[in-house]
């Protein structure tokens, strides 16, 4: 088994979305009042390749809804995945690949933070919406 930042973070996604190759919204509720609730979105790409888009349930000061907070292109034929973009403040830092010096930092930041959110116990659950015509 790897251990390379790439597989940590495919390992933390796949304990915390159960059902990672289904295309699908996703929702980890708020654990206590005024805590927030995470969303969590993902599509098929190219390449049989996954994007998965993380969200909070607040918007930030610029937004009037909530945006992206951290997304990844998943692999799952190499079980690999990697921070595409990070809210980081107001901005987005976008990591261009495996070459860009701040890859290995916005990685490591997001696989930190997936291991706190699985320690805490969250869990994302599919969203089933019925849409009327």
């Amino acid at each position: 088994m790897s251990s390379t930042v790439q597989s940590r973070l495919y390992r933390s996604l796949v304990e915390l979305i159960p059902q990672l190759a289904n295309s699908r919204t996703h929702f980890a509720p708020a654990r206590l009042a005024g805590d927030i609730a995470i969303h969590c979105a993902v599509d098929t790409a190219h390449d049989g390749h996954l994007t998965v888009e993380i969200a909070f349930d607040q918007a930030n000061d610029k937004a009037k809804r909530p945006s992206a907070w951290i997304c990844f292109d998943v692999d799952p034929s190499l079980r690999e995945a990697r921070v595409t973009r990070l809210l980081e403040g107001m901005n987005y830092a976008c990591a261009s690949g495996p070459a860009d010096p701040a890859a290995a930092r916005i990685n490591l930041y997001a696989a930190n933070w997936l291991t706190v959110f699985t320690t805490l116990g969250r869990v994302f659950e599919p969203i089933d919406l019925a849409v009327a015509i």
